[in-house]
């Protein structure tokens, strides 16, 4: 199955869903390391934190299991950035 837009090239759903699990293994790993830092930093991506949940927690039922397992392992990782080990 292609998508097709008359902006857009063609995409396929396969590299589509590389591009989302790609992108949900990405939140994780730059939120742990910008959790880290002090100050007005570590608040605003707290609050990225909590915006962005709801997407990754609705894309773990995804119907590519590469973007399933990413959004799980993200959610480990905030889990324990945000010591709240009951997400996982």
């Amino acid at each position: 199955m292609t998508i097709r837009s008359s902006k857009y090239p063609k995409i396929s759903i396969s590299e589509e869903a590389r591009i989302r699990m790609g992108a949900f293994n990405l939140v994780g790993k730059i939120y742990s390391v910008l959790f880290k830092k002090k100050g007005d930093l570590r608040d605003k991506i707290t609050e990225e934190i909590h915006f962005n949940l709801i997407s990754i927690f609705l894309h773990l039922n995804d119907e590519s299991d590469v973007v399933r397992k990413a959004c799980f392992s993200s959610l480990k990782d905030l889990s324990e950035i945000m010591n709240h080990p009951e997400l996982m």
